[in-house]
């Protein structure tokens, strides 16, 4: 179903920011500091984020399979009930929802409308889970600035800087 968010995706941006946070850690502390983050930090985070999202070693499904699993069941209401979904999401949501997501400037992108997700049939990442939709080539007129979760290390010491 097109509306339930990509929690899988989600989570997969969290662990790709922290990982570049941890090169900066790597580069910047250069010592047993470092390597106690890694240890303490870095591995126990990879080994939860790999089994929250695929399930392995827990009773119960991965948030992946869980997603799979909640899809199978809207359709097989809506197939009950002759109510879409979609239809039913969008109901609920009321105004909060407008099936579009921000850029980095702020500006909207209709996803839900762009062409390759209609042709997905409203999955909002390809097979490699990564968000086509957005336009992350600098030189085009349609840049939507770095894509969530994938921020450069540039970035995130740009940042940091700003919160100092």
């Amino acid at each position: 179903m097109s509306n339930i968010p990509d929690f899988v995706l989600q989570i997969q941006e969290v662990e790709r920011n922290l990982k570049a946070q941890w090169q900066i850690v790597q580069e910047e502390w250069c010592d047993s500091a470092a390597e106690s983050f890694k240890n303490d930090i870095m591995e126990p985070y990879t080994r939860n984020f790999h089994q929250y999202i695929t399930g392995e070693g827990i009773k119960g499904l991965g948030v992946d399979k869980l997603v799979q699993q909640m899809d199978k069941h809207l359709q097989d209401m809506e197939s009950l009930t002759g109510i879409s979904a979609n239809f039913a999401f969008v109901c609920a949501a009321g105004p909060q929802y407008n099936g579009k997501v921000k850029n980095w400037f702020e500006g909207e992108i209709d996803i839900e409308n762009d062409r390759r997700v209609v042709a997905r049939g409203g999955i909002v990442h390809d097979e490699l889970r990564d968000r086509d939709y957005w336009n992350d080539n600098p030189n085009s007129f349609e840049y939507d600035g770095v894509k969530p979760g994938e921020l450069q290390d540039e970035n995130i010491q740009e940042i940091m800087k700003q919160k100092n």
